[in-house]
Order: C-alpha cells, then sequence, then structure tokens
C-alpha cells in the first residue's frame, strides 16, 4: 500500500472548510481596503459667483494611477490624497477652469494637483485647463501629493475656500 503526501478536500459543508474560505475572504478584503483610507465622506459645498465646489470624497492612496502604459506615482516622502469632487457652473455661458488654481493647504504653503482624472471607474486623465458647459457640473478625482503623516486642513478651488474636517 503507498501512502500519497496529499490529503483529500473536506467537503464543502465541512465547518473547518468553511472557516478555511472565510478566513482567506476576509484576508483579501483586509488586504484591498488597505490600499486607500477614507478622510471625508459626504458632501461638502462651497459657492461662488462662478462656481459652485462639492467635496465627496477626501481619500489616501491608491498611490498609483495608471493611464496609457504609464504608471503615476506620488513623489518620495508623498502619498496621493485624493479629492473626488463636483464642479459646476452656475453661469449661462461656458466657462474655461483652470485646475492649478485648485490647493490643499500645508501649514503656509500650497500643494497643486499631480493630477486630474474623469470620476470613473476607467482611467482618463483630463488637462489642466478645462471648458465648462453652461449650467453644467463634472465629477473629478483630483490627486495631490502630499506629504506623509499629514493632513490639509482647507482646499482653495476656482476661487472656492472649503474647510475640510480630516
Amino acid at each position: 500500500m503507498t501512502t500519497s503526501a496529499l490529503r483529500p478536500r473536506p467537503p464543502a459543508h465541512s465547518f473547518h472548510y468553511l472557516l478555511r474560505r472565510f478566513a482567506i475572504l476576509a484576508f483579501t478584503a483586509a488586504l484591498l481596503s488597505g490600499c486607500t483610507k477614507q478622510h471625508l465622506d459626504g458632501p461638502v459645498v462651497g459657492r461662488g459667483a462662478v462656481w459652485a465646489l462639492e467635496v465627496q470624497k477626501v481619500r489616501s492612496g491608491p498611490n498609483h494611477f495608471g493611464y496609457q502604459n504609464t504608471n503615476y506615482v506620488p513623489a518620495r516622502g508623498t502619498r496621493f490624497l485624493w479629492v473626488v469632487l463636483r464642479l459646476s457652473n452656475l453661469t449661462a455661458q461656458d466657462q474655461q477652469f483652470s485646475w492649478s488654481t485648485c490647493s490643499l493647504d500645508r501649514g503656509i504653503a500650497n500643494i497643486l494637483p499631480s493630477l486630474v482624472a474623469v470620476d470613473t471607474v476607467i482611467n482618463i486623465l483630463k488637462s489642466e485647463e478645462e471648458r465648462i458647459s453652461a449650467n453644467d457640473s463634472v465629477g473629478r478625482k483630483v490627486a495631490f501629493s502630499y506629504p506623509k503623516g499629514h493632513l490639509p486642513t482647507r482646499l482653495v478651488c476656482g476661487g472656492t475656500t472649503i474647510p475640510l474636517d480630516l
């Protein structure tokens, strides 16, 4: 009689089999959730004469963004702080918006966006200048290379200041 080093798979209704499967799923979920950390979840709104800005989420990570065979990563010593927002043109005319008018505070300094993407599951980069149609709004994910271990207290965008209670 020969012995095999392989053990048979326990039946699907076995307690240990189910426990092992649950542990694998829980471990995988923990790994995936470790990629991002939510700092703000819920709308914070700011309005100006031309623009309304609704910050929907602020989160740390993921620290990469792939687009057209290029993987964007934050500078050394920083991580991507993503601001998910909705920008609305309040006027009856098309308006030009510059994402370089957006910044997060870091003490007395301001940090400008590293990249701007469409807020969809497919990664699509947007240029620094964007035309927003009259009475229209756009969803964007704005990544800032922000120093690790620190969080901003405000977002300034298009002349509108939004306090961030992170």
